[in-house]
């Protein structure tokens, strides 16, 4: 399915693709590698139409970087959803990428399936306790996604400055096209 303006198109799915053979639809809110991000109206509109037997996972790996009034309660739409699962992780802005630890979110049976796939001890024990401590830690939270934001402002400052085109990001990424040129090799 093309992407509409870089990102979901939620319409066009419910249109398209959801057949009695469909079983998972994914949506990346905000989207990777684009940055786009569907506002929660629209999004709960979406679940409001997809039938029961789809699941729909919600991966949500840069919520933490949304301003307040972006923001949606997705942990409540899984008690409304039996078919969703939100899923985020401690890579981005809680800081833990290198221990690979993240969540899932959804209803038993959805997480029954889950556990029957998983690997035996997928995550060790140093990464649950560190995930443990961060989401205790606030602070760093909020630190990481104001330094995210500023850091984000700096840098389409400079695209701008440098006429880039850029994809307004809700991530910790922006998507930036960059004019290629060949120039003939001088000797």
């Amino acid at each position: 399915m093309p992407a509409v303006k870089f990102g979901h198109d939620l319409d066009a799915m419910l249109a398209a693709m959801i057949t009695d053979d469909t079983r998972l639809i994914f949506v990346a809110n905000p989207n990777n590698p684009t940055g786009t991000f569907i506002e929660g109206p629209k999004l709960e509109a979406f679940l409001d139409e997809v039938p029961r037997h789809v699941a729909v996972v919600l991966d949500e790996a840069y919520t933490e970087y949304l301003p307040a009034e972006k923001r949606y309660d997705s942990i409540e739409w899984v008690r409304r959803y039996p078919n969703l699962l939100v899923s985020r992780t401690f890579s981005k802005a809680f800081g833990l990428a290198g221990l690979r630890v993240g969540f899932a979110i959804a209803q038993p049976e959805l997480t029954d399936l889950l556990n029957r796939l998983r690997q035996p001890f997928n995550v060790n024990t140093l990464a649950q306790a560190a995930a443990i401590a961060a989401l205790n830690d606030k602070a760093f939270l909020e630190k990481s996604a104001a330094l995210n934001a500023q850091g984000y402002r700096r840098l389409i400052e400079a695209f701008d400055k440098l006429g880039l085109e850029y994809v307004p990001s809700d991530g910790n990424f922006v998507l930036v096209r960059w004019a290629t040129t060949t120039q003939p090799a001088t000797a």
